[in-house]
């Protein structure tokens, strides 16, 4: 608080002729606003995906970054949800993220069995589902396609809202007497932004003014009303009709900040008064404050104009709060300054690769001082001819009118985070709800016996620790006397009360789809050359899986697919390799006929190599590594022994358990049922691999095959070191095209950073 005090006594040095009691309750007000800004728990939310629009069947890249509204650095939270929403604004995914162990990455699998249409992705905190005020859900619109959709059809916004034109005055208020500065927004019913003319007219149909509205919808003009006449705006409407709209009316006792006069150095702010207020002279306190810090404060009366030095003042949104004499805030301005404080170098090592050629890109991040600055990043490369991108949206003095970012301080409710729901439905055979049967909640793991009583529409709930998705529960239904019943259990993820707002896409993004289509991208992700590749990078060097997986399996190799794990109701996937002769339990480990114990490694060396989906998972704690996979999200597994698993070396001397997954859940089709069963409910998100082939491989390399992929490189989290560096390395495909590379991120200072370079292949 001295540095405050101090800094504030250097600011009232300039204000000659106040009285001290004028000064001093500026003081107090600056104080009290910057002191609630500096406690205020308000959050905003960002997020980058990889494209903007994606096939079914395919995997949404995403990293989500919280962070407090007004420094902009990474925030604590209790979790963060990322939801998928359709056109009718029903949840079709649910992500939920560890947040305090600032887990914010993952990949949304988009099933085949969708619609083609508008889907918007909403994020938001826990503490935003109980105290609204903090901040507000971000939403973005993405386009789910079919491959096979050479035709797409126009987008619309999924809200459309009629047909009319949004008027925000400068500071708030309009001022009658002086020039007032109108931002405005117009919009069709489809709520995409109209471009045409328009003018304003009196109440005696006098034209004052004239304007245009550009291409992107918005802009403004600027008049002086007169005290008790009406005004309206007049526009041109695409389909050539006019459409009146009224402007707001001064008040008598509103207040404004205005900008009479900016340079690159300096701003000239206005405080003005309606009618019933500029006569008495009132007492006004200006407070200019940017990133949580005070960089202005001054005291007026009446009408008055001051000048703001902005040698102070960081890049970025600088906002200005005007108090009365009750200290109570009338007016803001925001106003968006240029520069930066921090120097962002995304670097690859060339401009030009040859095809499946290593690139190398290094990261620099230094601040105004050159000094180094650490970062939470994410990484996406994407084909130009697939994605249309994202813009960085420049912040003008029009957008800091219609769309300031302004918060207003809010505490939060505390969330508990050692809490989670596990919520669903029991139907009985016919369909009806099971309607008072007890409901009944085991994990072995955790030693937990959880009950309820099922409500009128046989919907159970029941509060449990933390677990990850895949975790398996026991689950056992009963009626009121206790007697098993046939029924049919569902989980599901918990509904909340948030409503999606207008959403938009590019005007071209109908033209990106069609390239995508017409050139077949990603094509080989979705057929046998992926599983041949991954067999390849594995060692299986003789190329034997051109086959189906299990027309290719080795006659003495043993397989047990997803169909029979659905019907054995094993809870967990180690359990389900345990049914598979010669899996057997020895001192703890999992092995294949016992393992064999090797010199150096001891029990710790008598596990089986596992490989998930083509990628080695380790060879120690295989038991908890098995159990990381759902068991309904299982397409089969296999175990090698002996010389069957000599392909992988050294690797396989104990064995090889084999493990395929889905690129979907199985939806269990079963007829209700009496007696425990298993489910899983979902979870904290377990982040799926990001799919590369592994060209540092020879016969990956050298294999025979188009690699088209849409994105060629994804990473969800990388963070510079103390040096303010990183660097991070991908392989180009094969497709001819220019290849963007997005850095996005927040430094530890409250930066935002948003960096794109461009590569050729």
């Amino acid at each position: 608080m001295m540095r405050f005090s101090l800094c504030l006594f250097l600011l009232l040095n300039a204000l000659p002729g106040w009285a001290q009691d004028d000064k001093a309750r500026l003081d107090e007000a600056a104080g009290k606003i910057l002191l609630s800004l500096r406690q205020a728990d308000n959050l905003d939310m960002l997020i980058h995906t990889d494209k903007a629009c994606y096939p079914l069947g395919s995997t949404m890249w995403f990293r989500v970054y919280l962070v407090r509204a007004i420094s902009k650095i990474p925030a604590p939270s209790a979790r963060v949800y990322v939801d998928l929403l359709n056109e009718k604004d029903s949840i079709v995914s649910r992500t939920m993220l560890n947040s305090a162990s600032h887990e914010w990455d993952g990949g949304i699998r988009i099933s085949s069995q969708w619609k083609e249409g508008l889907y918007t992705i909403r994020a938001y905190s826990a503490e935003m589902l109980v105290s609204p005020a903090i901040g507000r859900p971000l939403e973005k619109t993405v386009y789910i396609f079919s491959s096979s959709n050479k035709d797409p059809q126009p987008v619309y916004p999924i809200v459309k809202p009629l047909p009319g034109i949004a008027f925000f005055p400068e500071g708030g208020n309009l001022i009658n007497g002086l020039p007032n500065l109108v931002a405005y927004r117009c919009f069709d019913q489809h709520g995409e932004p109209i471009s045409g003319y328009g003018y304003l007219r009196d109440e005696r149909k006098e034209v004052v003014e004239t304007f245009k509205i550009n291409a992107g919808g918005y802009g403004s003009f600027s008049f002086s009303p007169s005290k008790n006449r009406k005004y309206q705006a007049v526009i041109t409407m695409p389909d050539k009709s006019e459409k009146i709209f009224d402007i707001p009316a001064a008040p008598n006792n509103g207040w404004q900040i205005s900008i009479t006069k900016r340079s690159p150095s300096s701003l000239s702010l206005r405080v003005a008064q309606g009618d019933s207020l500029y006569p008495l002279k009132p007492v006004s306190y200006l407070v200019g404050i940017s990133s949580a810090r005070l960089l202005f404060a001054s005291v007026g009366r009446g009408v008055y104009e001051v000048n703001v030095p902005l040698k102070n003042f960081p890049a970025g949104a600088a906002t200005f709060y005007l108090l009365n004499e009750n200290q109570e805030i009338v007016s803001t301005r925001q106003v968006s300054l240029s520069g930066t404080d921090l120097q962002v170098s995304l670097l690859p090592n060339k401009q030009n690769y040859a095809p499946r050629e290593t690139v190398n890109v290094d990261i620099d991040l230094k601040d105004a001082n050159g000094l180094p600055v650490n970062a939470l990043l994410s990484i996406s490369v994407t084909d130009d001819r697939y994605n249309p991108g994202e813009r960085p949206v420049e912040r003008n003095e029009l957008l800091d009118i219609i769309d300031p970012i302004q918060y207003i301080p809010a505490r939060a409710l505390p969330v508990t985070d050692s809490i989670m729901r596990v919520l669903g439905t029991v139907s009985l055979a016919g369909g009806q709800p099971a309607s008072g049967y007890i409901v009944s909640l085991v994990s072995t793991a955790d030693n937990l016996l959880l009950m309820d009583t099922t409500d009128e529409k046989g919907r159970y709930f029941f509060n449990t620790p933390e677990f990850y998705d895949g975790k398996p529960y026991m689950i056992q239904v009963t009626d009121a006397k206790g007697g098993k019943a046939a029924v049919t259990i569902t989980t599901e993820p918990e509904q909340f009360g948030f409503k999606t707002g207008p959403a938009f896409l590019f005007p071209d993004t109908a033209a990106y789809i069609r390239n995508y289509v017409v050139n077949q991208a990603d094509s080989f992700l979705n057929g046998l050359t992926k599983t041949k590749l991954e067999a390849l990078a594995v060692g299986d060097v003789k190329g034997k899986n051109n086959k189906k997986p299990d027309e290719n399996r080795n006659k003495f190799s043993r397989m047990i697919t997803g169909e029979q794990l659905d019907k054995l109701q094993l809870g967990t996937t180690a359990n389900a390799v345990m049914m598979i002769p010669g899996v057997i339990m020895m001192q703890g480990k999992l092995t294949i006929r016992g393992g064999t114990m090797g010199m150096t490694t001891g029990l710790a060396g008598i596990e089986p190599l596992i490989i998930i989906d083509g990628v080695p998972a380790g060879s120690n704690n295989v038991v908890d590594i098995i159990n990381s996979i759902p068991p309904h999200l299982v397409d089969y597994i296999e175990v090698l022994a002996g010389g069957e698993a000599g392909m992988y070396g050294t690797r396989g001397a104990n064995g090889v358990i084999i493990i395929k997954t889905n690129t979907e859940l199985r939806e269990d089709k079963s007829k209700p049922k009496e007696g425990p069963r298993y489910i899983y409910p979902p979870g904290y998100h377990l982040v799926p691999e990001f799919f590369m082939p592994k060209y540092e491989i020879p016969q990956v390399r050298d294999y025979s095959f188009v690699d088209n992929r849409s994105t060629i490189f994804w990473k969800g989290e990388l963070m510079t070191d103390k040096n303010g560096k990183a660097r991070f390395s991908f392989y180009a495909a094969d497709q001819p095209s220019t290849y963007t590379i997005r850095m996005t991120g927040v430094s530890s200072k409250g930066d935002l950073i948003d960096k794109r370079v461009q590569i050729k292949r």
